[in-house]
């Protein structure tokens, strides 16, 4: 008894696409669509996040600086003020009176600038930490969207074959189950569905391999990009590892509440 080839034709084609979308559905082009705009949403909520991030951590240089400046200035002071302070002989003039006070003023500034940059610390863990949660939202956005919009690619492409590939597929499909019943019994028996899945697949994915995007005719794919977005100045770490975000969480709400009490 010969292999029904009649129902391998569509069998076969299908069988080495293997095209499915979560538990079977029809992928559509709104599917892609609404997953594009998701992946445009949550550039648009990364961006917000990252730009708060880049204020704090410009707020700490220019603090960290403008309390660098102060330090200079009491160490000029300080000297200043001892050199006359010797040469009046311990005299306390209006003028000694007066940099003395000023010297206690900055002093009190840098201490000011070290609390504020402590603070400002604080924020920025939180803030990274947000960063990180939509840059994670972003990444997996991205991933959805490409899938979303190749998968409609491939349905488009399946539902379009080459009628000249099917008569081929068909014709070999033919020519492999003329084989004898005691040949399908041979251990050494493929069947023919089976071998024309690896030809057509080798042929495709090594086109594949060779072929290149044009870009220029691309414009859905390079809104989407190709590779994963880039997140720099983000916490590689603490982008990765959610169990790392769900402590510096636990550990910024500890110390809110203990600041309450």
């Amino acid at each position: 008894m010969k292999p029904d080839s009649t129902k391998t034709v569509e069998a076969v084609i299908q069988d080495f696409l293997q095209v499915k979308a979560g538990h079977n559905e029809k992928p559509s082009s709104g599917n892609a669509e609404g997953a594009i705009q998701h992946f445009e949403q949550a550039k648009a909520a990364f961006a917000k996040k990252k730009q708060a991030l880049e204020e704090i951590e410009s707020s700490i240089a220019r603090c960290a600086q403008e309390k660098e400046t102060a330090n200079s200035e009491i160490k000029e002071n300080e000297e200043s003020w001892r050199s006359r302070f010797r040469k009046s002989r311990g005299v306390m003039t209006d003028e000694l009176k007066n940099v003395h006070s000023q010297r206690a003023i900055q002093q009190g500034l840098v201490k000011e600038f070290d609390d504020l940059i402590e603070e400002l610390n604080v924020e920025k863990q939180s803030a990274m930490l947000h960063c990180a949660n939509a840059g994670d939202a972003l990444i997996s956005a991205h991933r959805s969207a490409l899938n979303a919009y190749a998968d409609t690619q491939w349905r488009m492409a399946i539902n379009h074959l080459s009628p000249a590939l099917v008569r081929a597929v068909k014709l070999k499909l033919l020519a492999l189950s003329t084989v004898s019943y005691q040949e399908t019994q041979s251990g050494h028996y493929v069947e023919p569905a089976k071998i024309i899945s690896a030809e057509i697949g080798n042929a495709l994915v090594g086109a594949a391999h060779i072929g290149q995007f044009n870009m220029d005719a691309e414009p859905v794919l390079e809104k989407i990009g190709m590779h994963s977005p880039a997140l720099p100045g983000v916490d590689m770490a603490l982008l990765q590892s959610p169990i790392k975000r769900q402590l510096l969480a636990q550990k910024l709400s500890q110390r809110i509440d203990s600041n309450k009490e």
